[in-house]
């Protein structure tokens, strides 16, 4: 069993993840599924099966602070922040025909407790996608295969199919292009994921402060949430192209 899961991790490991996706959906409202410590549950437990302690330390290890990489860090903090702001002032002008300022819903201290759920939601995620996929993939695929194969799974993983079809893509082509962004940070602080939970964690409280409105209530808000993806993937668009430029050579 032991050499069978070493020889399929990426397919097993892809199963495994959607099928219990799929089972806490049945439990939960497709709105509020709490998958996002599923891929670190199962990239633990196959990496401790395939490597033992060792190789259970050398995973939990990416996660290490390193001040080598402090630009690096604040350019994974910086980039959604520009991104979702550039989005977020295209939006109020197409839909007020002005600026507006962000409306803020709760209180200091339940901001304080949304951003610890997001940090520990994004630890979950990047364990599992850059911590233990990415390298799997890069020992066989290029840079670019290998984050766009996980920039795929990971939209299909989140079942964003309240809002149609449409969305379900562009949701996918968004998820896609964070891929590429932070498998690249990922192999510029060699190996370390550290960047990879700070821009995975800085995107998803940008949305929080900017698109609360629209990201609550997808189904509610299709035209608002088509407008806000298709925005979000035209800005990442060139940082993507950038990346891929000098990468090229990567093997």
């Amino acid at each position: 069993m032991k050499k069978f899961i070493a020889n399929h991790l990426i397919s097993l490991y892809s199963l495994l993840n959607i099928c219990l996706v799929l089972a806490i959906t049945v439990i939960y409202s497709l709105d509020e599924v709490p998958q996002q410590w599923t891929p670190a549950f199962f990239a633990i437990w196959m990496t401790y099966l395939i490597n033992g302690k060792i190789g259970l330390k050398k995973l939990l290890y990416k996660m290490a602070f390193n001040k080598t990489d402090i630009k690096w860090y604040i350019l994974a903090f910086t980039i959604p922040f520009v991104v979702c702001g550039i989005s977020f002032l295209i939006i109020s002008f197409i839909k007020h025909q002005g600026f507006l300022f962000p409306t803020l819903h709760h209180s200091l201290g339940m901001y304080s407790l949304y951003l610890l759920l997001i940090i520990l939601g994004s630890i979950g995620e990047e364990i599992g996608w850059r911590g233990f996929m990415l390298p799997i993939l890069l020992r066989k695929h290029s840079y670019l295969i290998s984050s766009v194969l996980i920039g795929v799974f990971w939209g299909i993983w989140h079942l964003r199919f309240q809002a149609g079809i449409f969305v379900f893509f562009i949701y996918i082509l968004l998820t896609t292009e964070l891929s590429i962004i932070i498998s690249w940070l990922y192999l510029k602080t060699k190996g370390n994921i550290v960047a990879a939970i700070i821009i995975h964690s800085s995107f998803n409280l940008c949305a929080l402060l900017l698109f609360e409105e629209i990201v609550v209530n997808i189904s509610q808000n299709i035209k608002l949430i088509e407008m806000l993806y298709l925005s979000l993937v035209g800005l990442f668009m060139p940082f993507c192209i950038y990346i891929v430029i000098k990468m090229r050579k990567y093997k």
